[in-house]
């Protein structure tokens, strides 16, 4: 028999999570939040979203670059309009 278990402590976003990315250097957790078309940042210390940033439609997927300057966030926007930008890099 399989039990469910839930790890660490739940923290709301207030959307729906598409991909996370881990800075250990910073102690931060990068959060794709899909359909409220931003990235939230968790502050591992503290468990909370510290901040919000603000991107272009439906982040799907987030990489920090190895020297943790960069986070690269892919977009999925095949819902846009027909003849609208959409699948894109930030």
């Amino acid at each position: 028999t399989a039990e469910a278990q839930t790890l660490g402590r739940v923290v709301a976003i207030g959307g729906q999570a598409s991909d996370l990315a881990l800075d250990e250097g910073r102690r931060n957790l990068y959060i794709a939040n899909f359909t409220a078309n931003r990235i939230d940042v968790l502050n591992l210390d503290t468990n909370t979203v510290r901040t919000s940033i603000s991107v272009p439609a439906q982040p799907s997927s987030l990489s920090v670059s190895p020297d943790g300057r960069y986070l690269l966030i892919s977009h999925y926007a095949n819902f846009a309009a027909p003849g609208t930008p959409s699948n894109g890099l930030t």
